[in-house]
């Protein structure tokens, strides 16, 4: 989504844009909800997606693309997925330019163990640290 963050340097309402960002978002069905003040800081929560790698895969990019324009926006992102699946948003990340030094992950984040990980990985990305969680090669258990 090259052009949707704001530019070096560019004036204007931050709180503007972040709306018309959560109409966008809300009008494509990509989120739900509403804001009842300021938003300092995100969690993307994303199930395994469909049994399609292919379609997965493409479906998960438009993901990571999404989360690393919140990230221009937020404090902190960070993205919880169900289980490891091939093409799944947390490997979106991780393969994304963009998003993989600004965005944190959480594998199984959706299940008791993200209720506990997920929170906790935020603030660590809020503190400035952007890492991968969840069991697997490569990932720490816990912040």
């Amino acid at each position: 989504m090259p052009g949707a963050g704001p530019a070096a340097g560019e004036e204007g309402d931050a709180s503007e844009r972040a709306g018309l960002l959560l109409d966008l978002l809300v009008e494509s069905d990509m989120v739900t909800g509403s804001l009842s003040g300021d938003v300092t800081a995100v969690v993307l929560a994303a199930g395994t997606g469909v049994d399609d790698d292919d379609a997965r895969t493409t479906a998960s990019a438009a993901y990571a693309d999404l989360a690393a324009v919140l990230a221009q926006y937020a404090d902190g992102v960070a993205v919880a997925s169900g289980v490891d699946a091939t093409g799944d948003v947390p490997s979106a990340v991780a393969n994304s330019a963009d998003a993989a030094g600004l965005v944190t992950t959480v594998v199984t984040g959706l299940d008791y163990y993200g209720r506990i990980t997920t929170p906790l990985a935020l603030a660590q990305n809020i503190g400035g640290d952007v890492s991968t969680y969840g069991p697997g090669s490569g990932r720490s258990m816990l912040p």
